[in-house]
């Protein structure tokens, strides 16, 4: 999965109903400053940074 380049601000923008809007408008700060990394749009999610996974079933 890569990155759609959307903005995030946009799709916050776009969030009903507005206390969920409200939430994320809060919420992308604090994650940001926890993870050191700016907030990216993933689809429909908001991602901060990434990680690969690897199993011991394979990679």
């Amino acid at each position: 999965m890569e990155p759609s380049g959307g903005s995030v601000d946009d799709f916050i923008s776009s969030v009903v109903p507005a206390a969920r809007q409200r939430d994320a408008l809060r919420l992308v700060p604090l994650m940001q400053k926890a993870t050191g990394h700016t907030p990216v749009l993933w689809g429909r999610i908001i991602g901060f940074g990434s990680y690969h996974y690897r199993y011991a079933s394979g990679p």
